[in-house]
């Protein structure tokens, strides 16, 4: 299950310099999983390249950038073990 307002970034770029056609733009990618049973609760922000395990629950408002194992309870920013 997944919460209202919730956030999955595939991408993301950032700029070494302020202009948008700098050749030093980055960007990051990845896939996102999502195992059996795992509830993500509202306003989370999960970035690329992280698996959410299977039953495991994430915490409203948290930003997820690591993954996360079964049958555990994390939040925060960024998301820890709770």
């Amino acid at each position: 299950m997944v919460g209202a307002k919730c956030q999955l970034w595939t991408h993301t770029g950032y700029y070494s310099g302020s202009q948008i056609n700098n050749p030093d733009y980055r960007e990051n990618s990845g896939e996102i999983f999502i195992d059996e049973g795992a509830i993500i609760y509202s306003n989370v922000i999960i970035t690329h390249s992280v698996r959410i395990g299977k039953f495991a629950r994430i915490g409203a408002f948290s930003l997820v950038n690591k993954s996360i194992d079964s049958f555990v309870f994390a939040g925060g920013v960024p998301a820890k073990y709770l």
